[in-house]
């Protein structure tokens, strides 16, 4: 199997698994917690099991590490995009609304994607700076001169 085919397999099971506790939770059925510990641990399993088919698997060069680094990085500058803008739109709904009960329901719901955004950008910061350190070898910012 391609490595390319294990992230896509590997994202329909978490996708699959995310919907099933979703629905567990949601519908708040205590009885649905073993199955939903049963999904994770055949998930776990199946995801170990894919692993070893990768044709590819022990073969790391810099090619694959240069891929990995650049959708990694693409990923978390689309994910903040995405959370500025649902936040942005959650919170101008509240703003505009005029029942106090469903502003009170929006803002909690749009105040946990900034604080996920922010620490998500400070983890970014952190690493940065950590990583600028450990391969330029100074303390400054790489791009000033």
């Amino acid at each position: 199997m391609k490595r390319n085919t294990f992230y896509i397999i590997t994202s329909l099971i978490v996708l699959v698994v995310a919907v099933i506790i979703y629905f567990a939770i949601s519908c708040g059925m205590p009885a649905a917690m073993p199955a939903v510990t049963a999904s994770v641990i055949i998930a776990a399993i199946t995801v170990y099991i894919l692993r070893a088919k990768i044709d590819d698997a022990l073969i790391t060069d810099e090619l694959i590490s240069k891929i990995n680094e650049k959708a990694a990085t693409r990923s978390l500058q689309i994910t903040w995009v995405i959370l500025f803008a649902i936040s942005v739109a959650n919170l101008s709904a509240v703003l505009s609304m005029d029942n106090d009960f469903f502003r009170a329901k929006m803002l909690h719901m749009a105040m946990p994607l900034l604080i996920n955004l922010a620490v998500m950008l400070l983890i970014y910061a952190i690493f940065r700076v950590y990583y600028t350190k450990m391969y330029a070898g100074y303390e400054g910012d790489e791009e000033s001169d």
